[in-house]
């Protein structure tokens, strides 16, 4: 059986491509990474639900003309920069 942390390398270590060329896409598609934040927390929550998220990748990909990842890469993703584990992105 694997550590838990073993696990979380694992899956970090799989998700830093995926991370980057998310971080290119908001650079190419974006003013900032924070201007991409205000556009999709409609709200103005101050943070991003896992549908907002959905939502901007979805878009993102979408301008860049390739697939979205899997469902289970973006839960994956999600879950990987939430750092509280409460369910929401802030900008920081």
């Amino acid at each position: 059986m694997l550590d838990l942390e073993e696990d979380k390398q694992r899956i970090r270590v799989r998700l830093q491509p995926k991370l980057q060329h998310l971080s290119d896409l908001l650079h190419y598609y974006m003013i900032s990474p924070k201007d991409a934040f205000r556009k999709w927390n409609n709200p103005r929550s101050g943070y991003l639900n896992f549908e907002e998220f959905h939502k901007m990748l979805k878009e993102l990909y979408s301008n860049a003309s390739e697939s979205l990842p899997e469902f289970q890469v973006l839960q994956d993703i999600f879950e990987f920069i939430d750092i509280r584990k409460d369910g929401h992105l802030d900008f920081q």
